[in-house]
């Protein structure tokens, strides 16, 4: 199969923040993000999508968001509610699928704010500073700890972590240090390519992406980032370890060749 085509027009982004039960850490995060977006010299849409939270806390969401919603013409609206809880990926594809017609890039941040508005904008501008035909590559934020680079994590965070990250090594040799910080842009042709192929919709969704990036040819810059660890993390290693090692040998079925 031939490489992908490089995008040669002007970036223009579409990122997704993907939210479960969120009403209390996003609009702290929009407070953050929002502004510093505005600012940008590059085209940037944000649209939320809410994965099926219980109808209360749709409601605290958003009444939550209202203002930001009203304020920043950038932040796509109505926020886009999804019927029932289908997992983050879920959530990030839906979005993903609504993104306007000149939308080049892909993306999407986590609701919690662990990654820096500040951070998300450097990204942002350094693939939009690369050649066009350039462009036409993945970007993976990546927790790091190297000089320069602020990551604040808790030791059970560090330590889940660790152990799934080994875990994906011996079954799937990924290839990057980190494939599941909540913060990547990709070309938007690729999804449009390979989303009938997407099939994870959890925990996983970030593997599959990766490997369907790579089934197609699309290269992959991991870039380290600022991180630091939110309270309120919905995973738990001892209840999702037995499901976790179940997807990643699902995976390793399905891209064995």
């Amino acid at each position: 199969m031939n490489s992908a085509a490089p995008d040669t027009h002007e970036p223009r982004f579409h990122m997704v923040i993907p939210a479960y039960r969120e009403a209390r850490r996003l609009p702290r995060y929009l407070a953050e993000l929002c502004p510093l977006l505005q600012k940008s010299p590059q085209p940037v849409t944000l649209q939320i999508v809410d994965d099926g939270s219980p109808p209360a806390d749709r409601t605290a969401l958003q009444t939550a968001v209202a203002p930001y919603l009203q304020n920043y013409p950038d932040l796509l609206a109505p926020v886009l509610y999804l019927p029932a809880n289908q997992g983050k990926g879920a959530a990030i594809k839906a979005g993903w699928r609504t993104a306007p017609a000149e939308t080049t890039h892909l993306g999407f941040t986590d609701a919690d704010g662990a990654t820096p508005a500040a951070e998300v904008l450097r990204l942002l501008n350094y693939l939009s500073t690369l050649p066009a035909a350039s462009r036409n590559l993945a970007l993976f934020a990546s927790r790091q700890a190297l000089p320069g680079k602020t990551i604040q994590r808790s030791a059970l965070r560090r330590f889940t972590g660790d152990c799934f990250r080994f875990l994906t090594a011996i079954v799937l040799r990924p290839g990057i240090k980190d494939t599941q910080c909540g913060f990547k842009i990709i070309p938007r042709q690729s999804f449009v390519r390979f989303d009938p192929e997407m099939q994870e919709s959890r925990f996983i969704f970030d593997l599959e992406l990766l490997l369907l990036l790579r089934r197609h040819h699309y290269p992959i810059e991991e870039i380290p980032i600022d991180w630091s660890d939110q309270p309120g993390s919905q995973m738990n290693l001892l209840r999702d370890a037995p499901g976790m090692a179940a997807q990643l040998l699902r995976l390793r079925r399905r891209f064995r060749n």
